[in-house]
């Protein structure tokens, strides 16, 4: 990303219209159009009160690593934070109702069961989407991410590293689990329907 573009992020995420900004750094506005355009460049005095401005440093403003280079929006944080409640809720509903499908006819309790399946599975599906579209995989990077901050350069090189096992472990993990609940709730409810 070219730092015009990184310029006008930056400037959107702050809510400040090109005039504002351009008033607040002591540069018209058509100069600030022409950075965030590409046409030219600003100088390091103008560079350096840009991040005074937008609370960064001037490595976040000049460096092009993807992990650092695009803030993070509060509305990002927050779809990402209301998705997880959401899933954390649906698994406490999908576990709770697996007990009493023994009392409910099963006209009524297999639907049930997989509707909360296949929302479960959705909401499953709309998490490693966020993940993926705020590139944070690591639960170093997630809480980072959850706190408003990027990793450095260094530590997100080495989370880089990370991802692959914790992906797996995360799969491994969720198996194990749906087989220990399946395998201590399951006969039970199947002696009852049989009963």
């Amino acid at each position: 990303m070219e730092i015009g573009a990184r310029i006008r992020q930056y400037r959107s995420a702050a809510g400040l219209s090109q005039e504002v900004l351009a008033q607040r750094i002591l540069v018209s506005r058509q100069t600030l159009s022409n950075w965030e355009n590409g046409k030219t460049t600003p100088d390091i005095h103008s560079l350096i009160l840009l991040c005074d401005e937008f609370q960064i440093t001037l490595d976040e403003l000049v460096h092009t690593l993807p992990s650092q280079a695009d803030p993070i929006l509060p509305s990002d944080i927050r779809r990402f934070r209301l998705t997880r409640r959401w899933m954390r809720c649906a698994l406490l509903a999908f576990f709770g109702f697996l007990p009493l499908i023994a009392f409910v006819p099963q006209i009524v309790a297999i639907p049930v069961w997989l509707g909360m399946c296949a929302v479960v599975m959705g909401l499953l599906l709309r998490l490693e989407w966020l993940r993926k579209r705020y590139n944070i995989q690591t639960r170093r990077e997630t809480n980072a991410f959850l706190q408003g901050v990027r990793l450095m350069r260094m530590d997100s090189a080495m989370e880089l590293g990370k991802r692959p096992y914790q992906k797996s472990l995360r799969c491994i993990t969720g198996i194990l689990f749906l087989g220990l609940v399946t395998s201590v709730i399951m006969p039970p409810i199947l002696l009852l329907l049989g009963a």
